[in-house]
């Protein structure tokens, strides 16, 4: 299993800011729920906004997976993703109820009180969404090669 994440680095003055995803890719069975980890730094300044969104790097269609101010929450979300983090360091994302259309490019982004202080994290984690037909037991047996089911995931049998 490969669970070593990328980190977006950006050295800005002497300053570090970063955004780590734990698991690059991460493999999901309909109808789980899947936590996909993330820790993010930056100097000096405070966090006021976060957000998750999908397919959406710097989160410009401004249609959420999660926000701080829970705005513009996509309805296929609204009621299915959580925030674990917080304002600080820890960025992760819980979906509950896997659908197929949850597949794609999970990114986060924080927003800080320093003018220029907007980052995003590339590349990402990309979740891909699987069927197991019929559930069985074992259900992780069943899994294609290479998919790795997240930490912290349940999966409905």
């Amino acid at each position: 299993m490969h669970l070593t994440g990328k980190i977006f680095l950006l050295r800005v003055l002497g300053s570090e800011y970063y955004i780590e995803y734990s698991i690059n890719r991460l493999c999901a069975i309909r109808r789980s729920t899947v936590v996909i980890p993330c820790s993010y730094k930056y100097p000096d300044s405070k966090a006021e906004t976060v957000m998750w969104c999908q397919d959406d790097l710097f989160c410009n269609k401004m249609l959420y997976v999660s926000h701080s101010s829970n705005t513009n929450i996509s309805a296929e979300y609204r009621d299915r993703a959580e925030y674990l983090g917080n304002k600080e360091k820890n960025c992760t994302l819980q979906i509950k109820n896997i659908t197929d259309k949850d597949a794609g490019v999970y990114t986060f982004r924080f927003m800080t009180n320093v003018k220029r202080g907007k980052w995003s994290g590339s590349p990402g984690t990309t979740l891909t969404v699987e069927r197991i037909n019929p559930p069985v037991q074992s259900a992780f047996a069943d899994l294609p090669s290479g998919c790795v089911v997240g930490k912290g995931a349940s999966v409905p049998l």
